[in-house]
């Protein structure tokens, strides 16, 4: 590896354009608070006059890096564009855009790998940062001639490095759009439930007159005030000197906890030390509130979120939020009522202030809101309970992968460890981690009277895997009881649960091994799967579960591939493939069954089985 400074590895550094912003039909312009957790939120960003000229340099090219440089708590924010884009930044950020060959340094360069580097160079990029009025500001030069990097001079090492590191990158991305995708799904049945009535059944409830705003609504369901059917609590006032980005008593949930539109974000994180009463006190699943605002549209006040898994086992919350009680409505009913529209748009014009909104949180409770039978809000709930779980480990798998990206990056960009011991370490954790998954299956399912054969254990945990966000024709292979993972029967996930005694070999299958009980000592957020293809699987023969993932398998296929999968292309699929043709006699294939297929994975996508989109 090399040492060099940044400018000998610039083609283009530059500050952004003064903006002429624009309501509508402009140019995209990023701005600060674009630039969050090493990553590029576009839901900040405005649009200036695309008639205003400016250098045709400072558009934003794939692969440049954005600085973010002025302003206390925002200066040093590094992220890469990943995408092609039609936009540019404002003059608080810098444009840094690297070579693809550096003539005096006689090295090709990896522009991914650059970007990683720059990500471990945050805290210093932030120290250089200086302004005589109190402005933190960044210079260009400062940058170019201070900040250092170690870079390998074989491009294809480069490579490596930024591919390995793109992974983690790659998984969380997949993972958000499965988050945005479940909160959807769990808004729109709200809305067509609850704001136009279409819940099921509804073709034979009668409508009457509510004699309120709403009009006409479902018979013996009710309007109320918010003030019936919840209570809140004020949180914490903090001094100076009580509150850390980095450690203390409390993890405080605050303005920055929410993103704008509503629901939590990780990195507004902040930690309390001081009095709390012990109803202000939170945990997984409450319900907060905002009720003060900075934006500038209102975009983060009275805009609820809800608290996921926190590392922290103590947490509160500020005098900006307040937590929402409901007094026997269900969180999951109370929760969407607060997300929706009606709500948010009718509350937080009712804020006031200059600088700053601020919301009476008595505001909150003057909301009229329709209540529905209890056994639909049962049902409600029982559907949004299974997708909020499944949301919920994705979000904590998301802070996990986080957590092992952030320890990677300083450790392969200056070079302390090697790329083959890196993929060695992550391999065996990867294959434990399979062991235990694989463990807990079999332990959840069997009985003195039932263990689960091989292909059945199998293809749950091809399943399991599906509903984590693995790719499944990167571990799975086409084998003639496939989809198959050889890599997990012979040194995988299933050979280590065996040797470690999790699990032994029975008449016909697996049972749980005289070490079942080990497996308690491991928690991943994957196991919360297993829970959820059982239920939905538990009914399914071992014939049925084999044509169920043969077909789940192709249609990921062929939609990767830009195809439109229906039951003819996948039954011509396993007629002409070497491998899986025997499938036809020995498993009766027909269309109809694959329509059973399809229809049995449409289900399966309702909670939570993703597909890429075409």
């Amino acid at each position: 590896m090399i040492t060099t400074t940044l400018r000998k590895l610039s083609e283009y550094t530059a500050r952004g354009i003064s903006p002429k912003y624009v309501e509508t039909n402009g140019l995209m312009v990023l701005n600060q608070k674009c630039i969050r957790n090493q990553k590029i939120d576009f839901s900040p960003a405005r649009l200036t006059d695309a008639n205003k000229k400016f250098a045709p340099s400072k558009k934003i090219k794939l692969h440049d890096i954005l600085i973010n440089s002025t302003g206390v708590g925002t200066l040093g924010r590094v992220a890469q564009v990943s995408k092609e884009l039609n936009a540019t930044v404002d003059s608080h950020i810098t444009i840094f855009r690297s070579l693809d060959y550096s003539k005096e340094l006689d090295i090709k360069i990896c522009k991914k790998y650059i970007g990683y580097a720059l990500r471990e160079k945050e805290k210093e990029i932030e120290a250089l940062g200086k302004g005589a009025t109190g402005q933190t500001e960044l210079s260009k030069d400062s940058v170019l001639d201070n900040i250092e990097i170690r870079i390998p001079k074989e491009f294809e090492k480069q490579n490596e490095i930024a591919s390995v590191l793109a992974v983690y990158d790659d998984l969380m991305e997949n993972n958000e759009k499965r988050i945005k995708i479940l909160e959807e799904m769990a808004q729109l049945i709200y809305t067509e439930w609850f704001v136009k009535f279409k819940f099921p059944g509804y073709e034979k409830v009668k409508l009457v007159d509510s004699g309120t705003e709403f009009g006409m609504i479902p018979e013996r369901w009710g309007v109320k005030k918010l003030e019936a059917v919840i209570d809140f609590v004020r949180g914490r006032s903090y001094s100076s000197d009580q509150i850390s980005d980095t450690k203390g008593e409390y993890y405080i949930a605050n303005l920055k906890s929410f993103n704008r539109g509503g629901g939590f974000r990780f990195d507004g994180e902040k930690y309390y030390s001081g009095p709390v009463k012990e109803n202000q006190l939170l945990k997984q699943g409450d319900i907060i509130v905002a009720v003060t605002d900075m934006t500038n549209d209102r975009a983060v006040i009275a805009r609820p979120a809800r608290i996921p898994s926190i590392k922290s086992s103590n947490i509160t919350l500020s005098a900006d939020v307040v937590k929402i009680i409901p007094k026997k409505l269900p969180k999951t009913f109370v929760y969407y009522s607060l997300l929706d529209y009606r709500f948010t748009e009718t509350t937080k014009n009712k804020a006031s202030g200059a600088n700053v909104l601020h919301l009476k949180p008595t505001a909150i409770l003057e909301h009229n809101i329709v209540l529905p039978s209890e056994s639909l809000l049962t049902e409600f709930d029982n559907i949004c309970s299974g997708m909020i779980e499944l949301l919920d480990n994705l979000l904590e798998r998301n802070q996990q992968l986080v957590q092992m990206r952030d320890l990677l990056i300083p450790q392969l960009v200056t070079g302390k460890r090697e790329l083959k011991e890196i993929k060695n370490n992550q391999s065996r954790k990867d294959a434990f981690k399979d062991a235990i998954i694989f463990s807990y299956y079999i332990n959840s399912v069997s009985t003195s009277n039932f263990c689960p054969t091989h292909l059945r254990a199998v293809k749950n945990i091809y399943f399991v895997d599906r509903f984590s966000g693995v790719d499944p024709l990167k571990k799975y292979a086409e084998q003639a009881f496939g989809p198959y993972s050889p890599q997990s029967t012979y040194a995988g996930g299933e050979s280590i649960a065996l040797r470690k005694k999790y699990i032994k070999r029975v008449k016909g299958g697996f049972g749980p091994g005289e070490k079942i009980a080990d497996i308690n000592n491991y928690t991943y957020s994957d196991i919360g799967m297993v829970d959820k293809v059982v239920s939905a699987l538990k009914y399914k023969k071992d014939k049925e579960l084999e044509l169920l993932a043969t077909v789940d398998y192709i249609v990921y296929k062929k939609i990767i591939n830009k195809e439109k999968p229906n039951a003819k292309l996948i039954l011509d699929y396993i007629k002409k493939s070497k491998v899986w043709s025997s499938k036809i006699n020995r498993l009766d294939i027909s269309i109809d069954k694959i329509e059973d297929a399809l229809q049995t994975l449409r289900n399966l996508s309702k909670v939570g089985l993703v597909y890429p989109k075409i």
